[in-house]
């Protein structure tokens, strides 16, 4: 029994070794910044519909109309809004080949008060500029999420008035209101970053950010789609650093 249990153990810690000797890359990243949020809900078809349906007919009684396009001037409905952005990220390399996978913990882009898990899949490479210690990286690949701001903080934080969007915060928590709170996007990153140390085991920077929404209307209208600036701080966790050899990475090599 206990050979059966060790056996695969020892199997899983070896290869992960040599995957290290061959340049398997592991990054933690700490990221801020913000970004905008172009979720594009149509609201008459939400519930706050409802909400607007009960301010109309207190409205009537008094002998007054009110409009929907009243309801969406008094609460200043917005069909995009930006937010703070703040989490953990890590990446995943192997050598030279242009392939990495990466893992999130952020914030939500509905509601900095909110995190979001995803995981992407994708093809990029950074390239080292003269200098020898900067570098720019593109990068593009499939993210799936899953944002546990996306719906009622969706709709609260769309309301421009601060009284009202303070109301609603408080006492609008409908489930999924605006569906299953699950994305698939495309993603695409750029960016600028530093090296710092001899070895190279830390760097920073700038990241320019894109996720575009790529699930069905069919299963969700409103959109996860943002865009947004960011700044990083990245740790090598796993495998060799890497130095300038005249074209992009190389393995770390010490000097004999």
């Amino acid at each position: 029994m206990i050979k059966k249990f060790f056996t695969p153990v020892l199997f899983i810690l070896l290869f992960c070794s040599q995957l290290q000797a061959q340049q398997l890359k592991v990054d933690l990243g700490c990221n801020f910044g913000s970004s905008l949020l172009m979720h594009q809900t149509r609201f008459e078809a939400t519930k706050l519909w409802y909400l607007w349906d009960y301010d109309r007919q207190l409205f009537e009684k008094h002998g007054l109309d009110y409009t929907w396009d009243d309801f969406e001037a008094d609460h200043e409905l917005r069909k995009s809004f930006i937010q703070p952005r703040l989490g953990f990220s890590a990446v995943i390399t192997y050598g030279k080949l242009p392939f990495f996978a990466l893992v999130e913990y952020m914030s939500s882009p509905s509601s900095f008060r909110k995190m979001t898990m995803g995981g992407t899949i994708g093809v990029g490479q950074d390239f080292y500029l003269p200098t020898k210690v900067d570098y720019v990286g593109f990068k593009g690949g499939y993210k799936f999420v899953r944002d546990f701001g996306y719906g009622s903080q969706t709709i609260a934080n769309s309301i421009g008035d601060k009284e009202l969007r303070s109301n609603i915060a408080v006492f609008f928590n409908p489930s999924d209101p605006l569906g299953a709170p699950i994305g698939k996007l495309f993603v695409f990153q750029g960016g600028y970053g530093h090296f710092f140390g001899e070895e190279q085991h830390i760097s920073a920077g700038l990241e320019f950010f894109g996720d575009l929404d790529l699930t069905p209307l069919t299963e969700r209208e409103s959109r996860m789609t943002n865009f947004g600036v960011q700044c990083f701080i990245r740790f090598r966790l796993m495998g060799g650093p890497s130095v300038w050899n005249g074209d992009i990475y190389a393995p770390y090599r010490v000097k004999s």
